[in-house]
């Protein structure tokens, strides 16, 4: 998998800037919600960087429901980032659909796109979170394997999921998550 910088707060801000870009696919919708209203609780709580020197952190707390509030501090003296985050366990792996809320002064409005990723806590307490790829992506949704859209760009294709929750998890487990989540691998977080 490839890795985009070394700065892990940096990166959790990556899905932000290259949503506006559209180079990470879009969803419509997001993964079901845990039939059980449970979450994964090991994410709440403070995450700062691998690195010792690294500045910024970032906030998870619960709000109910299998979804979390994630607020995101690049440095002390800087604005926040603010992202809704649903998890959901599908197979044997843990999903999350985000949703950029923004900054807290933005009031922005918590519409999709969601976008989808696949992360894990390793047994040392390590968070790595893995991006869903545009080329597998484009792929599927040009041969039927799950509804979508694709608009070729230059660089990449811009995709966007429009298939409903049920679905989406049905595609997951169908398909090979290494090779659906072999998109930008967001460097390791770990707890303070």
């Amino acid at each position: 998998m490839k890795r985009l910088f070394s700065r892990p707060l940096i990166m959790l801000l990556v899905p932000v800037l290259l949503l506006l870009s559209a180079c990470i696919p879009d969803s419509k919708f997001p993964l079901p919600a845990p039939a059980d209203g449970k979450g994964d609780d090991r994410l709440i709580g403070r995450w700062v960087g691998v690195e010792e020197d690294e500045k910024g952190y970032a906030d998870v707390s619960s709000i109910g429901g299998g979804r979390y509030l994630v607020r995101i501090v690049d440095k002390p003296d800087r604005d926040e980032s603010r992202y809704e985050i649903l998890t959901t366990f599908i197979g044997e792996r843990w999903y999350m659909s985000i949703l950029v809320i923004g900054r807290a002064e933005d009031n922005v409005p918590k519409t999709p796109p969601y976008m989808i990723a696949r992360y894990e806590i390793s047994s040392s307490g390590i968070l790595s979170i893995h991006m869903m790829s545009w080329e597998a992506l484009a792929e599927d949704v040009r041969a039927g394997r799950i509804a979508g859209e694709v608009e070729s760009g230059e660089h990449w294709d811009d995709v966007l999921l429009i298939d409903e929750s049920e679905v989406l998890a049905d595609y997951i487990v169908a398909a090979d998550p290494e090779r659906i989540f072999n998109g930008i691998s967001l460097a390791a977080m770990r707890r303070p």
